[in-house]
């Protein structure tokens, strides 16, 4: 991070900022003493030691706004990141549903007697929809991920489908052309289409109904995009946090917002996608954001969507209470701290300059003292005061140090902690959710795709 973005970050961060005021207070003591020391005629002299504090103390402030800026990072882009890779995991499972769906039996002999001349099929017409519907309910109850189940004629009628309110009778959607003509799986469509009767954009999942390599209409499955959204959403914040997430199209224009007040839908928005610190303004406010792409699920993925995570800037940096450290095992923990590829050469440097410091003040208070115990002069209590306040003036230092240190050490390795548990629950409900889909396959007499 470069000094002027530390400097610009580090008025944002309280715990850091309050460090550094209190290592500039111990700075102007140790300017004092040592220019105290050269007067006093101990031999001590408090300069180097002085220059020695001064070059820590701003090293340890560095790497305390680097770190903390750092975590923020890490934190933000672990959500997105999670956001999108498990959109796109059940959107995955929706590519599956279609094909599934396509070969079932009710659904083929409805399509066959649907499309018949109206002569043939008028009399079970109202029978054979109450059937279809029925079975077509039985399925979306099982997954829940659904708010619509379409099934169109050729020419674009719709012949029936799940959401009775919905008042469409016909399309003249491309979507139903492209999937007659499509050579692929499925078809995935996303935006504004006559099968939503609002003619707001949908996510939809389209493939071919055949019977005898004929092709016998259309079946859509309307993705439940926006419940689904929200409980993702829902996952990854807290009430309390201000982080805002989204989703974004190709173009980068919001589709999904966990606060529409801060991050409106179809609000255009500044991409994030580099690895550091980015900021971006948005709606005159600045905010530290992350630009997250997928990492696919089996090789898909998905419809280029993106998930983008941003914190206004002044709440960037608020530390929160955290228990991470206090489950892992202390002596576990010690060694992590000396830990190379955790921990730069600069953050391990730190505890030992620190501890060369003291022992060099500490030896300097000693000649003091024995000068001082083989001359008897009207001085002695001066400089005997003198170095005393040195000595304690050393062990605040040293207790700054330590619980800056401490602090820094909790800082990259919680970051380190929360981005793992965060991947380690996504593959955990990867498994799950693999294992229930796998369980209702079975149970419908499909194999799992």
């Amino acid at each position: 991070m470069d000094t002027n973005r530390a400097d610009r970050f580090l008025r944002h961060m309280p715990v850091v900022e309050a460090y550094g005021q209190r290592l500039a207070a111990l700075q102007n003591v140790w300017d004092s003493l040592s220019l105290l020391s050269q007067m006093s005629g101990d031999g001590t002299n408090m300069g180097h030691t002085r220059e020695a504090f001064e070059s820590l103390s701003g090293e340890l402030v560095k790497q305390l706004s680097a770190e903390t800026s750092r975590k923020a990072v890490v934190e933000l882009r672990a959500k997105a990141q999670v956001a999108i890779d498990v959109m796109v995991r059940n959107l995955f499972e929706r590519t599956a549903d279609i094909g599934f769906l396509c070969t079932d039996d009710d659904i083929v002999q409805f399509m066959q007697q649907a499309t018949r001349p109206a002569a043939d099929n008028e009399p079970d017409a109202v029978q054979l929809t109450r059937a279809i519907r029925k079975r077509l309910q039985e399925y979306v109850a099982k997954y829940s991920v659904y708010q619509n189940v379409i099934l169109l004629a050729p020419d674009g009628r719709v012949l029936v489908q799940l959401d009775e309110s919905n008042a469409v009778t016909h399309s003249c959607d491309a979507l139903v052309a492209k999937t007659m003509s499509s050579t692929q799986p499925y078809v995935e469509s996303y935006g504004p289409t006559d099968l939503v009767a609002s003619g707001e954009a949908a996510l939809l999942y389209s493939y071919r109904v055949e019977h005898q390599q004929q092709t016998l209409g259309v079946l859509c499955l309307c993705f439940r995009f926006e419940d689904e959204t929200r409980a993702i959403f829902d996952k990854l914040r807290a009430e309390e946090e201000w982080a805002v997430l989204a989703l974004l199209d190709a173009s980068g224009r919001v589709i999904a917002s966990s606060d529409a007040w801060q991050l409106p839908l179809h609000a255009p928005m500044t991409l994030a996608l580099e690895e550091g610190e980015q900021v971006v303004r948005f709606a005159g406010r600045e905010y530290l954001a992350v630009t997250r792409r997928t990492q696919g699920y089996q090789g898909y993925c998905g419809p280029g969507w993106l998930a983008h995570a941003m914190v206004p800037l002044e709440h960037a940096f608020e530390q929160r209470s955290s228990q991470v450290l206090a489950t892992i095992d202390a002596e576990l923990l010690a060694s992590v701290h000396q830990s190379a590829d955790i921990f730069s050469a600069e953050l391990r440097a730190i505890p030992q300059r620190a501890d060369s410091i003291q022992r060099e003040l500490s030896q300097s208070v000693w000649n003091g003292n024995v000068r001082l115990a083989a001359h008897n002069g009207k001085e002695n209590a001066f400089s005997k005061s003198l170095l005393r306040e040195i000595s304690t003036t050393g062990r605040r230092s040293k207790e700054i140090f330590e619980q800056s240190i401490s602090d820094l050490h909790e800082t990259v390795v919680s970051a380190i902690v929360h981005d793992s548990r965060f991947r380690a629950a996504l593959a955990v409900e990867n498994d799950t959710r693999w294992c229930i889909q796998e369980i209702h396959m079975r149970r419908n007499g499909a194999k799992q795709p």
